[in-house]
């Protein structure tokens, strides 16, 4: 009998019956200071000291592959790798190796990933003993937002790291995927602007058009500021407003346009096949409306999150208990909702293959492509064992 590998990416809609109901606004978490300066950006800074004398910095901005032209295509992902390839306060390579001084590792503690929708970058566990080095992750947000370097020799360098990620990436189930994508988003952006783009874009764009779209796309309207941890918040607020707060967007500065996707009256159903896809993938994805800033604070909405935790759950144990029946038509089954974070993903990879800790965000990346192209019972097994042995874990 063929086995299959079940991926449910489940998106639950919110029932008429609760839009109608009385939407009471849910108060913020007293301890959780925000702030917006007066050129747009916002900042957010929670005092959390579990664990001790540690803290992450993120710089989140509503801008991804969507925002890109047609002759731009990948740009919003070769961004996020030069931003780590010299800056005005940190030239080169130099953040990185400041940072790794710190006990930070590249890939686990420093890291960035960029989406259709958003970019976002962070630095996690940071000891928060010395004010110089949270000062410096500040700094290096700071440069981030509006002072990367963009030399000839980075861009050239990074071409080739971007032309082997794409090389690692296409696989039969990410070609597929492509080819299908018009299908799935009839008329939509969507289905024209996968974050690793095109390689002939990337090849021969040059440092003029690069810093083109930095300019119009990364300002304080379009970002934010988090810091969670070990921290002053009276201080961080204070470093964030003398740092940030000088900042102004250029004339090209522009805000990202909501991307529609049509509805469709029928269920939209893909059948393909690719000549080195090992064993058949079965995947089923359900739209859920837009959700409305309003509607997030909400306690409708803290309820239907509740409501799709539970089912999430009772699924993924119901498919689990399918799994070990003899005649169970399928090997592996997954269930999550879109928009995994990276410790999402992180904590999939961990229970899919029953590690004893959590792999290491690229590596679990590298994991969750393996888990899905290659997820046949040996294979499964075999990894599992080499990364329980410690041999791949980051």
């Amino acid at each position: 009998m063929k086995k299959y590998l079940l991926i449910l990416a489940l998106a639950l809609f919110a029932l008429s019956a609760n839009a109608k109901r009385t939407q009471a606004t849910l108060s913020t978490d007293p301890n959780l200071h925000v702030g917006k300066l007066p050129n747009g950006l916002t900042y957010y800074i929670l005092h959390n000291n579990t664990p001790p004398n540690r803290a992450n910095f993120y710089l989140a901005q509503c801008v991804g592959s969507l925002q890109e032209s047609d002759n731009q295509r990948g740009l919003a992902h070769f961004l996020e790798h030069l931003c780590f390839n010299g800056t005005r306060h940190f030239p080169f390579n130099t953040l990185v190796a400041y940072l790794e001084t710190l006990g930070l590792k590249f890939g686990q503690n420093i890291n960035a990933y960029t989406g259709m929708e958003r970019t976002v970058y962070h630095l996690n566990n940071v000891p928060t003993a010395r004010s110089s080095a949270l000062d410096s992750c500040l700094l290096a947000l700071r440069d981030w937002v509006c002072d990367i370097s963009l030399s000839p020799e980075e861009i050239n360098k990074e071409r080739g790291v971007i032309n082997e990620e794409w090389r690692q990436r296409n696989s039969a189930t990410a070609r597929m995927l492509q080819r299908n994508l018009p299908r799935l988003y009839p008329n939509s952006l969507y289905a024209r602007r996968a974050p690793i783009g095109l390689m002939e874009v990337i090849d021969t764009v040059g440092p003029s058009t690069l810093r083109q779209y930095y300019h119009r796309w990364y300002h304080p309207q379009n970002q934010a500021i988090i810091v969670v941890g070990d921290v002053d918040v009276a201080r961080t607020a204070k470093r964030i407003e003398v740092l940030f707060a000088p900042i102004r967007p250029t004339k090209a500065a522009r805000r990202p346009a909501i991307v529609p996707v049509a509805d469709n009256a029928k269920p939209i159903v893909v059948v393909d096949s690719d000549a080195e896809q090992r064993t058949t993938l079965v995947q089923v994805f359900c739209k859920m409306p837009p959700i409305t800033p309003a509607f997030k604070a909400s306690s409708t909405y803290q309820r239907l999150l509740v409501r799709r935790s539970l089912m999430m759950s009772m699924l993924r144990m119901r498919l689990a208990e399918q799994v070990v029946k003899p005649q169970c038509p399928f090997t592996q089954a997954v269930v999550g909702y879109g928009r995994a974070t990276k410790e999402q993903v992180q904590e999939m990879v961990k229970r899919i293959l029953t590690l004893p800790g959590l792999p290491s965000t690229d590596a679990a990346d590298a994991l969750a492509c393996a888990i899905c192209h290659n997820h046949g019972g040996p294979v499964i097994g075999s990894l599992g064992r080499r990364l329980r042995a410690g041999r791949v874990l980051g």
